[in-house]
């Protein structure tokens, strides 16, 4: 009867272990998860602020030619990349 108990805690802590890893990988694999989430929205942003950064350069180029760039549309745009650089760090 002894024998049996301790085949049976035995039996129970081994399981429990079991468990424990099963716990341990399913936490892992969430990390990853959340990581590659957050690593693709860091790539959007970038594709974003990217393409802010080649409007400000287009609407440069395209005032400086008329009568020279307009200050708070320029201040606007270094707003918004601010932000998105603030959001993105």
């Amino acid at each position: 009867m002894n024998g049996e108990r301790i085949e049976l805690k035995k039996k129970n802590r081994e399981k429990h272990e079991k468990i424990g890893e099963m716990v341990q990988v399913k936490k892992e694999m969430e990390k990853i998860k959340m990581e590659e989430a957050k690593d693709e929205e860091i790539m959007k942003l970038k594709k974003e602020l990217e393409k802010m950064r080649m409007r400000k350069m287009e609407d440069t180029t395209a005032e400086s030619s008329k009568d020279g760039p307009s200050i708070s549309q320029h201040e606007n745009m270094d707003i918004k990349i601010n932000i998105i650089l603030i959001n993105f760090y």
